[in-house]
């Protein structure tokens, strides 16, 4: 059995080639933009999971991200290799993401039969049409 220990997006990742230190940079949970639709350069989908002794090495994973009003777009993954460990960092990259609409996107892992969710919102940039208005309106009691 194979269970995931957490899952976040971040805009990048280091990974030291001599400690095997993972170091998250920028975790995301939300952007604010002027409009739609927005291309966000990169973002990585960190999930570290731990497999039971006697578990396969190889995991079949799918990886799908759904906009607010349902659609689907399927990433393609590899399948996880715990490689004889006993944790596996998943880092996934996707570049060029479009986020078309407004709202609660979220970004689905699929393996074993089991499924986790990470939301990732996407608001609207609020503007001042009249300066004068904004202040009288937000002005400290």
């Amino acid at each position: 059995m194979i269970k995931l220990k957490f899952a976040l997006l971040a805009s990048s990742i280091s990974l030291d080639q001599q400690t095997n230190t993972l170091s998250i940079l920028h975790a995301l949970d939300s952007i604010t933009v002027p409009s739609v639709p927005f291309t966000i350069p990169s973002m990585v989908i960190v999930a570290v999971f731990r497999k039971e002794q006697g578990s396969s090495d190889l995991v079949k994973v799918s990886e799908a991200i759904v906009s607010p009003s349902g659609k689907r777009y399927e990433i393609k993954v590899p399948e996880m290799n715990f490689g004889g460990k006993l944790i596996n960092r998943f880092l996934m990259t996707v570049n060029g993401f479009k986020f078309e609409e407004f709202g609660t996107y979220k970004f689905v892992l699929e393996w074993e039969g089991k499924t986790a969710e990470i939301e990732f919102e996407v608001f609207k940039q609020k503007t001042v049409q009249n300066l004068g208005d904004y202040l009288a309106a937000n002005a400290p009691s």
